[in-house]
């Protein structure tokens, strides 16, 4: 009896050994850009590769909204210092600019306009940020000399400054967003098959969506090379690394992390340094709802209503027409998350307006019917995950993508912010409940997310690992060297264009003088012996 049951314990042990994550002990620090949504990807993934042995530090600013679910220590997260108290990204003028921009729709030149206006702006507050922590001395001096970092993983939208931590602290470095202006990265992600993240087609495009697609794209790489670098980012880098160029700083990339899943997107190509993490924002414990929001569903079937934290100010028109739309349906109760609780007077019985919502909790819940979303990739994915069908009113970027992806596969119905009546919310809600297509739809794309047999994190780590110990030369292809028309074989296609054209102009010039040379011998033999006709013998004879 003793020896079996020290043989039992010994299974036991040994299977606990088999089945425990490998511990690398990789010290990993994290970038993101100080944008709520961007916390979340990347406290998600730090959270993933802590719990794999990674010792995980974030950096962030100290006006970074960070949720209480990430500060159990699983990770470290390090703030420093900033004046604003809040984050550019969610101030008041920022989500103003988004819903004017959708509400009103400019065209060409003003489209152009207003949004390198915007970007301005943003720029000049993520530059002030970068501004901050590269002259925080003794921050800098922590990172550099009382930690031994491996690697670093940063943000997309910020590597004007971020890239200067891993080359000050020489270790390499992955990037992490959304998979948009890949050519910058060497992948072959042509527009003749990979609609743009801004666009509503699919991936079987017409001549004229390719043709406008390969415009985009191009005009959107043509914008991040002229456009002026921010004044700060512009001049550090010239002072600490003279003699590189800035878009060298892509080609000296690891690994390529994109926020993007096949249950959200259509096929698209990888590389071996690149991979899709976009299934790190789900798959995690719900915690019950507060007391609150419980006690006001109850035995309820409710909707929940936000448009994530770009927009937390929408003006007084819309969100009383949203509320009145919510308040034509009585028999489902409307959580609405917004910052503009008095805009809809005395709230009835079947609405509650709250500035901050437990998302993927709510999400999880199975009094959750409906999903009224502005389409951002969290919101989206969690949608999938919990199998909850949506209404999407997208505001920019990839949200448009996102939408038209949505709606096309029978997730639920778009619809357009900037133009849109009471009824038709109310309408389309009803329709998408009572429509088992929809249901059906997003619960068999959240059976294929969730049957997965890695984690994100998991990948990831893997990922770090190999290039932590044999490096990232090889996983490396040619592409990172060509110029953007030598990457697309541009210049392959005027050579063979200006070849055809060659042939053309010699068979054209052969063919003008064959024809030439025969008009010539036919009217000379007009003009030779004038013909004449012996009408006595009734025959035809020539006079020399």
């Amino acid at each position: 009896m003793y020896f079996k049951s020290i043989s039992l314990v010994c299974t036991f042990c040994t299977i606990l050994l088999q089945s425990a994550p490998p511990t690398s002990q990789h010290q990993v620090l994290m970038l993101p850009i100080n944008m709520n949504s961007h916390h979340i990807y990347f406290a998600r993934l730090g959270q993933g590769l802590s719990k794999l042995g990674h010792y995980v530090e974030m950096i962030v600013p100290s006006n970074a909204k960070i949720s209480q679910e990430f500060s159990n220590g699983s990770f470290v997260i390090t703030k420093y210092h900033v004046e604003s108290n809040v984050s550019v990204f969610n101030t008041k003028e920022t989500s103003d600019f988004l819903t004017s921009f959708s509400l009103n729709k400019p065209n060409g030149f003003q489209y152009m306009k207003r949004g390198i206006a915007m970007f301005n702006y943003l720029v000049e507050g993520t530059d002030t940020d970068c501004r901050t922590l590269m002259t925080n001395k003794e921050l800098i001096d922590q990172l550099m000399h009382n930690r031994s970092f491996d690697l670093a993983i940063l943000d997309v939208m910020s590597t004007d400054c971020y890239v200067f931590l891993p080359k000050l602290l020489k270790i390499k470095y992955f990037l992490f967003s959304i998979s948009f202006e890949t050519w910058f990265f060497g992948i072959p992600r042509l527009p003749s098959f990979v609609p743009s993240n801004r666009a509503t087609h699919s991936d079987r495009m017409t001549f004229s969506q390719r043709f406008q697609t390969f415009v985009a794209d191009g005009l959107t790489m043509l914008t991040y090379m002229v456009l002026p670098r921010p004044p700060f980012s512009k001049e550090f880098f010239n002072q600490t690394f003279k003699s590189e160029f800035f878009f060298d700083t892509f080609k000296n990339v690891s690994y390529y992390l994109f926020l993007e899943d096949l249950t959200l997107g259509y096929p698209r190509p990888n590389m071996p340094n690149t991979m899709s993490v976009g299934d790190i924002v789900v798959g995690y414990p719900s915690y019950p709802l507060p007391y609150e929001l419980d006690k006001f569903i109850g035995n309820s079937n409710a909707i929940l209503v936000s448009f994530g934290s770009y927009v937390e100010y929408l003006n007084e028109e819309t969100v009383k027409k949203f509320c009145s739309s919510f308040q034509r349906l009585e028999n489902y109760k409307f959580i609405f998350k917004s910052k503009n609780k008095t805009l809809c007077g005395d709230h009835s019985k079947n609405l509650l307006i709250q500035p901050w919502i437990p998302q993927n909790d709510l999400l999880a819940d199975s009094r959750i019917k409906l999903f009224v979303t502005h389409g951002g990739f969290n919101s989206m994915m969690e949608s999938v995950y919990h199998a909850k069908p949506v209404v999407i009113f997208p505001l920019i970027n990839d949200q448009i993508s996102l939408a038209s992806y949505a709606e096309r596969h029978n997730y639920g119905v778009e619809m357009d912010f900037g133009n849109w009546k009471v009824d038709e919310l109310r309408n389309n809600i009803i329709r998408v409940l009572t429509n088992k297509t929809f249901e059906e739809s997003i619960k068999r794309s959240s059976d294929i997310l969730r049957d997965r047999k890695t984690s994100a994190a998991e990948r990831v780590s893997d990922a770090i690992n190999h290039v932590v110990k044999y490096g990232d030369e090889h996983l490396k292809s040619g592409a990172l060297d060509l110029y953007w028309f030598q990457f697309i074989m541009f210049d392959i296609f005027c050579v063979l264009l200006l070849t055809v054209l060659f042939v053309a102009l010699i068979g054209w010039a052969n063919y003008g003088k064959l024809f030439y040379t025969a008009r010539e011998d036919l009217f000379a033999k007009k003009k030779s012996p004038a013909r004449q006709y012996d009408q006595k013998k009734g025959k035809k004879s020539y006079k020399s």
